[in-house]
């Protein structure tokens, strides 16, 4: 048997995802994420600290990463990831690796961003240090 999940091995297993299909409340899109976390070999990766802005987004990334956590626990509830052995390991160590470049990119990426700069720039202030004297 394996041990692959199918859409509707997911939505029987999830109660949070298949209410959320019933009453017709999920984008086609957030549908298709949510399945794909839940069908996964491993439970989702929590987001980064850098990657929620603390403005109270709706929806906020972490709430996005607990739905996806739920639904990957109810249709996995011995809690354990699948085995990272067999063809498909390969796949998911080069997936792992992509993210953790993109994830490079996008630290860059802020790094250089203007708000970063201004935003150093009233830390400095606010701590009493001299702005003229920094790079920039």
């Amino acid at each position: 048997m394996s041990n692959a999940l199918t859409a509707e091995d997911v939505l029987e297993r999830s109660p949070f995802l298949s209410n959320l299909k019933r009453r017709g409340r999920l984008a086609p899109s957030r549908l298709a994420d949510l399945l794909r976390s839940a069908k996964g070999p491993k439970a989702p990766a929590e987001p980064d600290p850098w990657e929620c802005c603390g403005s109270s987004c709706k929806p906020c990334v972490t709430t996005l990463w607990k739905e996806e956590l739920r639904c990957w626990k109810e249709c996995h509830p011995d809690g354990e990831d699948a085995s990272e052995e067999g063809p498909d390991a390969e796949v998911h160590v080069l997936q792992d690796e992509g993210v953790e470049k993109g994830k490079e990119r996008e630290r860059e990426r802020r790094a250089d961003s203007p708000k970063v700069e201004i935003e150093l720039e009233l830390d400095r202030l606010s701590l009493g240090g001299d702005a003229s004297n920094t790079k920039g």
